[in-house]
């Protein structure tokens, strides 16, 4: 049984690989398969679009608090090849994500709506509380157990963008 990101790389790149290379994409999926779910690691989604290649770890939701529809998120993101911005972030339980940053600012804790965040090639970049993060407006149908999807936008260098598509877990307000 194949893992989630292999399923994952599979499914976002079924459409674009040719003929020829779809049994070489069989068989590396097939080589994942003792890959992170097995290691007890967060599940990764690994997207690689004509030499751009990203991988996402550790993709989360808080679950709102009672009576409330706006919660946070955060996950890893690595640019592997090139460098990446995120511009943007959408999924089907909210009616809007934006990306947001918290900094001090007089002594005081500040958030504030940004329209990116980089991802220099190489290096990991975490959106968690207290730094760079999501913000989910709208939340509906939350449950502990079910993976919510989540779809990343990302600019490349040449102002193309790419959709990385991801399961994000929902985690309680305590974790």
């Amino acid at each position: 049984m194949l893992n989630r990101c292999c399923k994952t790389y599979l499914q976002f790149h079924m459409h674009q690989l040719r003929p020829a290379l779809m049994s070489f994409a069989m068989l590396a999926a097939a080589a994942c398969g003792g890959g992170s779910e097995s290691a007890g690691v967060d599940p990764a989604a690994d997207v690689a679009a004509d030499q751009v290649s990203v991988t996402v770890d550790a993709a989360y939701i808080r679950q709102p608090a009672a009576g409330r529809d706006v919660t946070s998120g955060g996950a890893t993101l690595l640019a592997e090849t090139e460098d990446l911005i995120l511009v943007g972030a959408s999924s089907p339980i909210a009616e809007s994500i934006e990306l947001h940053s918290m900094k001090r600012v007089d002594g005081m804790m500040r958030m504030d709506q940004i329209d990116s965040v980089p991802l220099p090639a190489g290096v990991p970049v975490s959106l968690k509380g207290g730094g760079d993060h999501f913000m989910l407006f709208g939340v509906k149908d939350l449950s502990p157990d079910t993976p919510v999807p989540l779809k990343l936008v990302l600019e490349t260098g040449d102002g193309s963008t790419i959709e990385v598509d991801v399961q994000a877990d929902v985690q309680s307000l305590g974790e």
